[in-house]
């Protein structure tokens, strides 16, 4: 609100606030990849140059120019700054969560989170949603909405990132005094919809330990571990990136790229294999293997050759 009201004359400062939300939902506009019906292009591309500092700002400029119009008399570089701020606004917040965000897109593909949030938290959205319509509808205080929203949204997060840290903090404490041997990495992610629920993941070099945790709620005596083998193969194969299956190889590589705790699984069918990939971020609590989010399931035939590749 109080950015619309710097940059745009008053009697476009309520579109301006709209515009402005409508700006913060365009980066998902990359999502359009699944509809080449390539099952692996949403996670090779999604949240890639439309979310980066670099490919946002050139994003940002191309929606200045096709909205120019809706803001008559108000020059480019002032859009801009409105689509701009937009468009970095939901890079920021999506840099709160589990996903992973390309930041430095393209001259680096690493995916950068800080974990606080799950990939879609509906407490934040409510406060953002619902300050935007108080501030709209409420015409005699909107700016002193607006304020209260922003407050509310920041003082969420901080408290996510408080409870983020004691989260990791009783995991990793846990970890040491159970004794497992060559910790390596030790994270935790949200779970959906709850901030006190959170997953420990603690890494060795064969396998992940995950323990579901609920802060305020359970004794650190309560942090049960789980041994979950990096690999579980029936042939032994301890590398399914290397090897003379150029596919299965790439599809193996992608994945392991955009995980953050890979897990791999082979197992026969008839008439050939199935290779299974999933995140222990995404192995939630209560949610079975059929609901789990961005399992990759690849199918051979009896001659090694990928036959079918799904993302659930």
């Amino acid at each position: 609100m109080g950015l619309a009201n710097r940059v745009l004359p008053p009697e476009l400062e309520r579109r301006g606030v709209i515009m402005m939300a409508a700006f913060a939902l365009a980066p998902d506009l990359d999502a359009v990849v699944e509809l080449t019906g390539d099952p692996m292009a949403f996670l090779r591309y999604h949240r890639g140059f439309t979310h980066s500092l670099l490919g946002g700002a050139a994003f940002a400029f191309v929606l200045a120019l096709i909205f120019a119009r809706v803001f008559p008399g108000v020059p480019r570089r002032r859009v801009f700054v409105l689509t701009l701020a937009g468009v970095y606004i939901h890079t920021f917040l999506d840099l709160l969560t589990s996903y992973g965000t390309m930041l430095f897109w393209p001259f680096s593909f690493r995916r950068y989170t800080l974990d606080w949030l799950w990939t879609v938290d509906p407490t934040l959205t409510g406060i953002l949603i619902g300050g935007v319509l108080a501030a709209y509808w409420l015409r005699r205080y909107p700016r002193m909405v607006a304020k209260a929203s922003i407050a509310m949204a920041l003082g969420y997060i901080l408290m996510c990132g408080g409870l983020h840290w004691a989260a990791r903090q009783a995991v990793a404490a846990e970890a040491v005094a159970q004794d497992i041997e060559g910790i390596q990495t030790v994270a935790v992610v949200p779970a959906p919809f709850v901030p006190l629920k959170w997953t420990g993941i603690v890494e060795t070099e064969d396998t992940w330990f995950q323990a579901h945790i609920e802060l305020g709620s359970a004794r650190s005596a309560d942090i049960k571990f789980a041994e979950v083998p990096k690999l579980t193969s029936h042939d032994g194969r301890e590398d399914l990136g290397d090897g003379d299956n150029p596919p299965l190889r790439e599809r193996a590589q992608l994945y392991e790229w955009f995980a953050r705790f890979p897990v791999v699984t082979v197992e026969r069918e008839p008439g050939g294999q199935v290779v299974k990939f999933y995140d222990l971020r995404f192995n939630l609590p209560g949610v079975g293997e059929a609901r789990r989010p961005f399992d990759l399931i690849v199918r051979l035939d009896a001659e090694g050759r990928v036959v079918d590749t799904q993302l659930h």
